[in-house]
């Protein structure tokens, strides 16, 4: 992909519904060797310290499909949008950042 058209942003949990950035396309698409799990445990909003509410993460599973959400960025968006999107998934909820570099988008 030449990075001038802008990125993909994968959404596979709450960027499906609320992907709070501007974006100028939108695809149902999957990431395969991947797997959808609520095994991630959250404070910040939803449950306590003493009972973690549970949000969505990826685990590695050969032959496993997750579909969700990609989300094309235009080029002038793009670091602002990354650096944003960084700060809510990675340093907000304390999860670990995957850089994908093959995305399947389906037909």
């Amino acid at each position: 992909m030449n990075v001038d058209q802008g990125i993909w942003i994968f959404g596979y949990g709450s960027l499906v519904w609320r992907p709070d950035f501007p974006y100028t396309d939108k695809l149902p698409s999957y990431i395969k060797g991947w797997k959808r799990r609520f095994w991630q445990g959250s404070t910040d909003h939803r449950g306590i310290p003493e009972a973690p509410g549970r949000v969505v993460t990826l685990i590695e599973k050969e032959n496993a499909i997750t579909w969700g959400i990609a989300y094309r960025v235009a080029p002038e968006n793009r670091d602002k949008e990354s650096y944003l999107l960084y700060l809510r998934e990675a340093i907000l909820k304390g999860l670990s950042t995957y850089l994908y570099h093959t995305l399947m988008l389906s037909q």
